[in-house]
C-alpha cells in the first residue's frame, strides 16, 4: 500500500491534487481524525491542505518557526509522535475555539533548500500514535517533499505565463481559456453565461503609438 501511495503521489502536478491523494490514502495507512499540510512561507507554516473532522481550525493557522508542535519540526528538523494538539490552537485568531484532539504526529518534509513543510496527524485519543506509524510518515516523507516540490514549481509557472508582470492581472491568453472553460460548463450544466465587454475609448493611439505588445 505504501508503494502504491508514493507511486500515485507522482501522477499530478497540480499541488491540490497532490494533497487530495496523499490525505485520502494515508488514512487508511496511518488513521487520523484530522490531517494538516504546512507548507512554508515567510518565516511561517501556512496550511496548504487539511481534511477531517476539525479541518477548519488549521485552514487560518499560521504557526510562527520554532513555535508549536509544527513549527518546532519545521526548526529542528525532527519528528514530534503524541504531541499535544493544544499548542498549535494558541496561533488560532479565536481564542474561544475548542478542540477535542488530543494528540499529534509530525513529520518535517525536507527539500533541496530545506525544511519547506511539515505533515501533521491529529487524534482525538491521546498518546495513540505508534513507533510504527511514525516511520511510515516518515518514509513518505521525502517522497512528498519533491512530488509537492514540483507542483509548487508548476504552480508557479502556470501562473507566471497566465499574469501580466505589470498589473498582475490575468493575460489576453488567461482569459481567453477561462471563458473557454465556462462555456464548457455552461453546456454541460445547461446553465445560461454572460460575457461582459469593455472597451476603452481612444486606446487605439495607445497602440499607435507604442505598438500592441505595450498596449496589451
Amino acid at each position: 500500500a505504501l508503494v502504491e501511495l508514493t507511486a500515485e503521489l507522482g501522477q499530478s502536478l497540480g499541488l491540490s491534487q497532490t494533497l487530495d491523494t496523499l490525505a485520502g490514502r494515508l488514512k487508511s495507512l496511518v488513521p487520523y481524525d484530522t490531517l494538516a499540510m504546512y507548507l512554508l512561507r515567510d518565516g511561517k507554516l501556512e496550511s496548504a491542505c487539511t481534511v477531517g473532522d476539525e479541518s477548519p481550525i488549521f485552514q487560518t493557522l499560521r504557526i510562527p518557526i520554532g513555535q508549536g508542535i509544527s513549527g518546532w519540526v519545521a526548526e529542528t528538523g525532527q519528528s514530534i509522535i503524541n504531541g499535544t494538539p493544544s499548542v498549535e490552537m494558541g496561533y488560532l485568531n479565536d481564542p474561544g475555539v475548542f478542540s477535542r484532539l488530543e494528540s499529534a504526529l509530525a513529520v518535517p518534509l525536507e527539500g533541496d533548500r530545506g525544511i519547506c513543510g511539515v505533515l501533521t496527524l491529529y487524534r482525538s485519543t491521546r498518546d495513540s500514535f505508534s513507533r510504527d506509524e511514525l516511520r511510515l510518515l516518515q518514509s513518505v516523507g521525502p517522497r512528498l517533499t519533491r512530488v509537492i516540490q514540483e507542483a509548487v514549481k508548476y504552480r508557479e509557472s502556470a501562473n507566471a505565463s497566465a499574469t501580466d508582470p505589470l498589473t498582475g492581472l490575468p493575460t489576453g491568453r488567461a482569459i481567453l481559456l477561462h471563458l473557454q472553460d465556462e462555456l464548457d460548463a455552461s453546456k454541460q450544466t445547461k446553465r445560461p453565461l454572460t460575457v461582459l465587454l469593455c472597451d476603452l475609448d481612444a486606446f487605439k493611439k495607445v497602440n499607435d503609438r507604442f505598438g500592441h505588445v505595450n498596449g496589451n
